[in-house]
Order: structure tokens, then sequence, then C-alpha cells
């Protein structure tokens, strides 16, 4: 079974990358030897073949569509390589349509809706690709419900993305760790829910006050988002208790993991974009913390409700986020019981287990009638 992968580029800086470098390395140790076509601004430095032949997806390349279309007949050719496609980011998936191999494709969130904030015949030829494809394979429950109600009847699969739990095995010491009670956050985003978690850390001041929200990531992801965090930081008078961390290393983000108390990241339905897997609550869940999501979207499959943490309402994040963080750092017990709850939980998620399962949707499709 020889398999043949498109993504952007091969990084764990981004989501895409993260799950397509993820999974072809779980794929790897089952014994598949990946072909695969990257963005070219991706890496090739890797125990497999890789070309950095595809316009770029982070940051998004201009023309991005008819550069495809001008790459497809040199990937038709090189597909007599292989035996199956698997188009593993949304972007690229008119490329199966022009190719006489059978494909799957992988949905992970806000591009889930076939080519959406595309001109309309572009986003026709996007939809045509997600019905042409063998199965659409969505990263959580959630997102395949987007992936149906945009594109009804489409083939889909949930298979679940996964987690590095050995990465979380042994937490570094953080040099200087404030000894205040810690909220942990990632992403500064709309869609993060980042103005709503401030609104709520400014009430848990007022039973806890010596409480630290600490954000990590790009601060600057969103320009104008970013600006009404800053004034809101101001407004509800949070310097003292709010700290924007911004990019950190890898070894002082597990740091952050290993004194926190609890992780919270409210993600929202932000217009079209939605959390398509809560990929930083599971991560959270393997470091041993009580993590805080949404419901609606792809967060509900990363947390198990009143287990491994809670689900709050998106519509009710006023009084529902800032109840419950109060009641896990006051309950150190609670907080030890989830915690424990959600490592056992990310040690069943993790992408040994999702490259299983696509391998068995591999072979599956390979011998089904188109």
């Amino acid at each position: 079974m020889r398999i043949g992968f498109l993504t952007s580029d091969l990084a764990h800086q981004h989501g895409w990358g993260h799950y397509s470098l993820s999974l072809l390395q779980a794929l790897q140790r089952q014994g598949v030897q990946p072909t695969v076509w990257a963005s070219r601004n991706s890496s090739t430095d890797f125990p497999f073949q890789v070309e950095a032949v595809l316009p770029t997806l982070s940051p998004a390349e201009k023309q991005q569509f008819w550069k495809l279309l001008a790459f497809s007949p040199r990937l038709r050719t090189a597909l007599s390589q292989v035996d199956l496609l698997h188009i593993m980011v949304e972007p690229y998936a008119p490329l199966g349509l022009w190719q006489p191999r059978p494909y799957v494709l992988t949905a992970h969130g806000s591009y889930a809706r076939a080519g959406v904030s595309r001109p309309l015949g572009i986003a026709q030829v996007h939809r045509q690709s997600f019905y042409r494809a063998r199965r659409v394979i969505c990263v959580s429950h959630y997102t395949e419900q987007v992936v149906q109600s945009h594109t009804p009847n489409v083939a889909t699969l949930t298979i679940p993305n996964g987690v590095d739990v050995e990465r979380f095995a042994q937490l570094p010491v953080l040099p200087n760790a404030p000894a205040r009670p810690i909220v942990l956050s990632t992403g500064i985003k709309g869609r993060k829910g980042t103005l709503s978690l401030l609104h709520a850390i400014a009430q848990v001041r007022e039973h806890i006050p010596d409480v630290l929200c600490v954000i990590v990531g790009n601060p600057n992801a969103e320009p104008h988002y970013a600006q009404q965090v800053q004034a809101l930081l101001d407004a509800l008078d949070l310097r003292q208790h709010v700290q924007l961390a911004g990019f950190v290393s890898d070894e002082e983000l597990l740091g952050w993991y290993g004194v926190a108390d609890v992780f919270a990241l409210p993600s929202l339905n932000a217009g079209w974009k939605f959390e398509g897997f809560g990929l930083a609550h599971l991560e959270a869940s393997a470091a041993g913390l009580p993590v805080v999501g949404t419901r609606g979207c792809g967060a509900e499959d990363a947390i198990l409700d009143g287990e491994s943490g809670y689900l709050v309402s998106q519509s009710a994040l006023e009084t529902e986020l800032p109840r419950v963080l109060i009641q896990l750092l006051q309950d150190a017990p609670l907080r030890q019981r989830m915690g424990q709850a959600g490592k056992a939980h990310a040690q069943r998620m993790t992408w040994d287990r999702t490259a299983l399962a696509m391998l068995q949707l591999y072979q599956a499709t390979l011998h089904e009638r188109p």
C-alpha cells in the first residue's frame, strides 16, 4: 500500500503543520513510507520523502487556486507511484478532482465549509472536491456536523486528533515561577475567546485576589483584536493579574504547564471560524491540568465534561466561566482528580491510535468500489 500525502509546511508551530507532521511520524512508526508533497516553505529534512512544491498556506500565497491548477499535471505524473492520495489540508482539496487516484481528505476546522471565503466559481470546485473524496476525515464530531451541514450527504468519518503524551511526561522546572494561583491559556484571537477570559478573570479576582492568568502565543496574530485586549486590560485594571507571555520556547511552555493550576481556553465560533479540535485542551490534560473549554466546537472531543474538566456554554460565558474557574482554583482535590482523569484520557488519544485508525481507512478505501 503506497500512500501519497499533500500538506502544508511540516512544522509544529501551527495546526495544519502539527497535524500533518505528527500523523506522518506516527504512520511511519506503523511501517508506512510516505511520499509527501508539501508547501514551498516546508522543511524537507525528514526520514521520509518530501517535495516542497505546493503554494504556501501559512502565510497564504496569492492566486493559490490557479497555482494549484498549474501544478496539477506534474502531480498527476507523480501519482503513478502511489495507490491512494491523502489530502491533509482543505485548501488543497481541488487537486483531488484533477487526479486519477482515489483520495481521502482531512477537514480540520473553519475551512471544513468547502470553499468558504472564496469566489463563487472556486467555492463550487472546492465543494465538488469534498463530494468526490472517498472519505472526508473529520478531526472532531463537531467538525463532522459542520461538513454535513455545508455539504449534505458527503461521505464523512471522524478520526480525532492525537497528542504526544511522552512530551508531557516530565515537565521542566520553570525558573522564578510566581507563587500564585495560575490560569494558563494559549492564543490571542477572537476564536480563542481571549476577551471573555479577561472578563472572567476580573470576576475571579474578587474571590481570589492574587490570581494570575498567563496567556502564551502570538500577541499580534489579529492586530485589531490585540488592541481590544490591551484596552480591556486597562479598563478592568488587570495588568497585575494577566501576563501576556508572547512567543515562548517549548521548554518554557512545558514549564508553564507544570506550574499552572487550571488551563482555560473558551473558544468562540466567530463568524465562519471555529475551533475544529481542542488540541490545546488535550495537551493540558496530558500535562495533568484540569481544563475548561466550550460546547459547540471541537473541544467537546478533547474534554470529558465533569471528569477531566468543564465545558461551558459559549452563550453564557460571562456567568459560567468565572464560576468554574473559581471552583477549580479553590478546590485542590477536585483539580487533582480532574488532572488524573485528563491524563488517562490523553493516554487513550495518542497519535499512534490516530494512525492505526487511518491505516484501517486507507485499506478499506482501496478495497471498496468507487
